[in-house]
C-alpha cells in the first residue's frame, strides 16, 4: 500500500470502507483499519479514521417493489415482505419475518421476531402471532364462526404461541390457541385448542403423537419421561400436557420444591 494507492490508483476513503463492510469478519475489519490508518493520513500526520464496524449499520426491513405497506404499519429489523403482500395500517410485524408473495396481514394482527408467513396466507384481525411461528402455504384462519355478509361482531380471538407449526393448507377455525412448539399437519382442520407440544392431524384434528422443539416425535413415555433423538427430555403432567425439563432437572414452568 501506498499514500497514492495501489500502484497509479487512489485510494478512497469509500472503496475502504466498501471493502470492509463487505467482510464477514468484524476483527479482520479492524485487524486491516489499524494497518490502514497511516494512508489516509494527509501530510504524514496521524489522524485516526473511525471505521463502522458491520455491527454497527442500521437495520431496515425490505419491502419488494410489487408488495403494499399502508402508511402507520410497523416493520421491524431485517423482516423481507415480497411481492403482492399487503401489509395494513395498523399491523404490527417483528424483527426477522419473512413474509412471502401473495400474503395479507389486517390491520389488527400482531405478529413477533422470526415469524414465517409463507405464500396464500390471510391473517385477520384478532389472530396474534408470538415468535418463531411457522405458517404453511394457504393455511386459512377464520375469526368469526357464523359469519354472514354486512353482519359485524367483535373479532373472535386466534393465538399462535411461541414455535408452533401450522401446515400447508390447513384450517384453524376461531378463539383457539395453538400452543408452544406444537405441529398442524397439512390439510388439517382445527376445531379446538392444541397443547403444547402437540402433533395434531386430520378433519377434525386429533393428537397424534408428542413433538420436541425440533419437530420429532417423542419416544413412548417411560416412568413419566419422555424423549428425543436431538437430546432433549420432557415430563408428561397428564394426559393432555407435557413439559420440557430444563438443565436442573425440573420441569419446565412447573412449580419449584420449596426447601
Amino acid at each position: 500500500f501506498s499514500r497514492s494507492g495501489w500502484g497509479d490508483r487512489p485510494i478512497s476513503h469509500s472503496c475502504v470502507l466498501s471493502y470492509f463492510y463487505k467482510m464477514n469478519d468484524t476483527t479482520q475489519e479492524f485487524s486491516l483499519a489499524n494497518r490502514l490508518k497511516d494512508v489516509f493520513s494527509p501530510n504524514g500526520k496521524f489522524e485516526p479514521m473511525r471505521v463502522l464496524s458491520r455491527k454497527e449499520e442500521p437495520r431496515q426491513h425490505f419491502v419488494h417493489a410489487h408488495a403494499l405497506v399502508d402508511a402507520g404499519t410497523t416493520i421491524g429489523n431485517g423482516t423481507r415482505i415480497w411481492a403482492f403482500a399487503h401489509i395494513v395500517t395498523g399491523a404490527v410485524i417483528g424483527d426477522d419475518c419473512n413474509v412471502c408473495d401473495h400474503t395479507f396481514v389486517e390491520g389488527g394482527v400482531r405478529i413477533g421476531d422470526r415469524v414465517t408467513l409463507k405464500c396464500g396466507v390471510y391473517l385477520w384481525n384478532g389472530i396474534t402471532v408470538e415468535n418463531d411461528v411457522f405458517i404453511g402455504p394457504a393455511a386459512v384462519f377464520t375469526n368469526d364462526s357464523r359469519p354472514r355478509s354486512k353482519r359485524y361482531f367483535p373479532d373472535l380471538k386466534t393465538v399462535l404461541k411461541e414455535g408452533c407449526s401450522i401446515g400447508a393448507n390447513s384450517t384453524v377455525l376461531p378463539n383457539l390457541t395453538i400452543g408452544r412448539w406444537a405441529m398442524v399437519g397439512a390439510g388439517s382442520v382445527v376445531t379446538r385448542s392444541v397443547p403444547d407440544h402437540a402433533l395434531v392431524a386430520g378433519n377434525p384434528a386429533r393428537w397424534r403423537a408428542w413433538i420436541c422443539r425440533c419437530g420429532e416425535k417423542l419416544t413412548d413415555p417411560l416412568n413419566g419421561m419422555l424423549k428425543c433423538e436431538c437430546g432433549k427430555s420432557y415430563e408428561q403432567i397428564s394426559s393432555d400436557e407435557v413439559r420440557a425439563v430444563v438443565s436442573n432437572g425440573h420441569s419446565h414452568s412447573s412449580p419449584q420444591p420449596t426447601v
